[in-house]
C-alpha cells in the first residue's frame, strides 16, 4: 500500500508516524509526505470507494460553508486486491473541553446556512446588480444528499426530494421495508401540512459528533 501511496500522492516522503489503528469500519494510519502529514483511512471491502467518496464529497460540502474546521480530503484511491483508501489532511487533535460550547453554536450556525443563503439570495432577487451568474453559493429547496452516503456501511440513496420525509436515504436501510406502510406514512406526512402549515427548510448537519469525532485545534 505504501508504494501505491508514494505514486499516487507524489511524493518520496512516506513515513508512518503516530498509532495505527482500526473502527467499527475501516483502518486508519497516519505518514508524513513533501507536502505535509496526511491521514489514511483504509477498507479493503468491494463497496469502500463508494463510501469513502461519498464521506470526500460530504467533507468538500462542510468545508465550503467555512463555519466549521473539518479534514482537507485529496484522495480515494483503489486498492489492488480490493476496497480503496482515503486520503486526506491530517489535523492534530485535542480535547474540546471548554470549547464544546463554540462547537455546539458552530452546529447550529451550519444547521442555518441553507436557510440563511435562501434569504440572501431572494433578497438579491430584488437588487439591481445581483444576476444569475453571480458565483456565491446559493441555497437549495429540496431534501437529500446529491450523492451517495452512508450511514456506517449502510448506503444512504441520494435521492432530492420536496419533504424531509422523503428526502433522508430510507430506501437504504439493511431491513426489507413494508412499501404500504411507508406509501401511507408518507401519503400522511404530506396531507398534514395542510392541517399545520409549518415549514421545513433542508439544512446541512454532521451525523457524526461522537468523542473521536470531535477536537479542538
Amino acid at each position: 500500500m505504501e508504494q501505491l501511496l508514494r505514486a499516487q500522492l507524489h511524493t518520496k516522503t512516506l513515513r508512518a508516524f503516530g498509532s495505527s489503528g482500526g473502527g467499527c469500519i475501516s483502518e486508519g494510519y497516519a505518514y508524513y509526505t513533501d507536502t505535509g502529514p496526511v491521514f489514511v483511512k483504509v477498507n479493503r471491502r468491494a463497496q469502500a470507494r463508494q463510501m469513502f467518496e461519498g464521506e470526500m464529497a460530504s467533507l468538500e460540502a462542510l468545508r465550503n460553508t467555512g463555519l466549521v474546521r473539518v479534514p482537507k480530503p485529496m484522495k480515494v484511491i483503489d486498492l489492488p486486491g480490493g476496497g480503496a483508501v482515503f486520503v486526506m489532511e491530517h489535523l492534530k487533535m485535542k480535547s474540546l473541553g471548554s470549547q464544546a460550547s463554540k462547537l455546539g453554536e458552530q452546529m447550529a450556525d451550519l444547521h442555518l446556512y441553507n436557510q440563511k443563503l435562501r434569504e440572501k439570495s431572494k433578497a438579491q432577487q430584488n437588487t439591481v446588480g445581483c444576476g444569475a451568474e453571480d458565483a456565491e453559493p446559493r441555497g437549495v429547496t429540496k431534501f437529500g444528499f446529491h450523492t451517495v452516503t452512508c450511514c456506517g456501511f449502510i448506503p444512504q440513496v441520494p435521492e432530492e426530494a420536496r419533504g424531509w420525509c422523503l428526502g433522508t436515504g430510507i430506501t437504504g436501510s439493511c431491513e426489507p421495508l413494508d412499501v404500504d406502510a411507508v406509501n401511507k406514512t408518507l401519503v400522511l406526512w404530506e396531507n398534514s401540512n395542510y392541517c399545520y402549515p409549518l415549514s421545513q427548510v433542508s439544512s446541512l448537519h454532521s451525523s457524526s459528533l461522537w468523542l473521536k469525532d470531535t477536537a479542538a485545534f
